[in-house]
């Protein structure tokens, strides 16, 4: 159990230790709760999770978790991976969780199962690792095992409470706080559950297939893009094709559950990815639909379809919540910049639901206003309720996530039609939009 302590001058220590023999390869289990911050000081439970962390050098500080947590978690990806003594925290090889909170996802990191901690500072009371600064404010002693209750500072009003294991250094408890949307507070509370030695025979048939994970996620390279992002088409159908390694491993493990939950969840997207190319299919060769688009001011946006190529960017356009890569919009405004010589109309489409609504509309166009200013956008930007959005078949309704790209020819004829991002070329920026956009171009002129 966790319990506070008036002998530490921060909010609550944690005096729980579990004692174990020194193991050279062991399974440490740590269940956790995330909560939210009252008003009145009292926190209400939000989350629940579970970090199962697999040590087979445990000796060496080095150890290799996956995370079980309710919805909605992380991608799948992200709920693996390996970390030791000195990895920063919050890095993208650390453990954390994921939670969604007013309309935006966050990846909430947590310090477990070693505190980070370089060799020069392992006999110092204090010291700092890439940023975060860390203090031993005591050493006990609890039912035989000596523990060090340290103080952590992560960033501004970011402090948390860790208890370790002097023996190993292994974390058995400990308390985050951290802040989400327009500071609100959260807290994180874990505690090691279960430990214990892993049999040499399991250790023998789990080895290959953590091999095969970590090689997968060093191929995916997805936490570049952010670890809440969704896995892009490319990355599934590389997941596919590994598939099959994966599954044989898997073969009288522990990780049967995970690797049931990774195919399911790569044939459903293949599946998605399946009806998306068919939308595309069907949109690609035809006239564009009749629709109109509405400037910020609330007036019509006049078109030259006939004379001119024109790309449509649908895109969310808000300020808040903002995450990378925004839409791609800052590649779209240096290529838009490039193409003024070609006569390319570029527009983007705000879409969003607010916009409906005369009751919310403004709130909507300030945030799409506030967007293009951080973003020092040069192209118009229009807005759509979703009818323009519908009228382009949508695929969102298809589970799809904007951006949607649309490439008109000169005439009104769709010549692309594309949803998701661009892979980005150093020196050309969206180098498959800009090879059609000019293609088109060039041809007519």
């Amino acid at each position: 159990m966790l319990r506070p302590s008036s002998l530490i001058l921060i909010t609550f220590s944690f005096i729980v230790c579990f004692v174990s023999p020194f193991l050279s390869a062991g399974e440490l289990v740590y269940i956790g709760t995330l909560s939210q911050t009252n008003r009145n000081g009292t926190n209400s439970p939000v989350k629940e999770f579970t970090v199962r962390c697999f040590a087979p050098q445990l000796e060496s500080g080095q150890a290799l978790y996956r995370v079980e947590e309710d919805r909605p978690p992380l991608p799948w990806i992200e709920q693996m991976g390996a970390t030791n003594l000195t990895t920063p925290f919050g890095s993208l090889d650390a453990p954390a969780i994921g939670y969604r909170h007013e309309e935006r996802m966050y990846a909430l990191p947590l310090l477990l199962p070693f505190v980070p901690r370089s060799d020069a500072a392992a006999s110092e009371e204090a010291w700092e690792h890439d940023g975060s600064r860390y203090e031993v404010i005591e050493e006990r002693s609890i039912n035989g095992a000596t523990c060090w209750s340290i103080r952590a500072k992560t960033g501004p009003a970011r402090v948390h409470t860790i208890l370790v294991r002097q023996s190993d250094h292994v974390v058995v408890s400990g308390r985050q706080t951290m802040f989400m949307g327009q500071g609100d507070k959260f807290q994180i509370d874990f505690e090691l559950s279960e430990e214990g030695s892993i049999d040499p025979e399991q250790l023998t048939r789990e080895q290959p297939l953590w091999e095969h994970l970590l090689s997968l996620k060093r191929e995916l390279n997805h936490g570049e893009a952010g670890r809440t992002a969704p896995l892009t088409p490319m990355q599934i159908k590389q997941t596919a094709a590994r598939l099959p390694e994966l599954v044989e491993a898997a073969e009288r493990t522990s990780l049967v559950p995970l690797l049931e939950f990774i195919h399911k969840d790569v044939e459903t997207q293949l599946a998605r990815m399946k009806q998306v190319e068919s939308l595309a299919d069907s949109m690609t060769g035809k006239p564009v639909p009749p629709f109109t688009l509405t400037q910020l001011d609330e007036t019509p946006l006049p078109l030259d379809l006939a004379e001119r190529v024109t790309v449509l960017h649908f895109w969310s356009y808000m300020d808040e919540p903002l995450e990378q890569p925004y839409g791609q919009t800052g590649y779209l405004d240096f290529m838009a910049s490039r193409w003024q010589k070609l006569n390319v109309g570029v527009y983007g489409v705000a879409v969003d639901s607010r916009l409906q609504s005369p009751d919310t509309r403004k709130a909507a166009v300030r945030s799409i206003k506030k967007l293009k200013q951080f973003m020092r956008l040069n192209y118009d930007i229009t807005y759509d309720g979703g009818a323009v959005l519908n009228a382009f078949g949508n695929p969102t309704r298809l589970g799809e996530e904007m951006p949607l790209w649309v490439v008109i020819a000169p005439g009104g004829k769709i010549i692309h039609y594309r949803t998701g991002h661009y892979e980005v070329d150093n020196r050309s920026g969206l180098k498959e939009l800009d090879d059609i956009v000019r293609q088109s171009a060039t041809a007519t002129n």
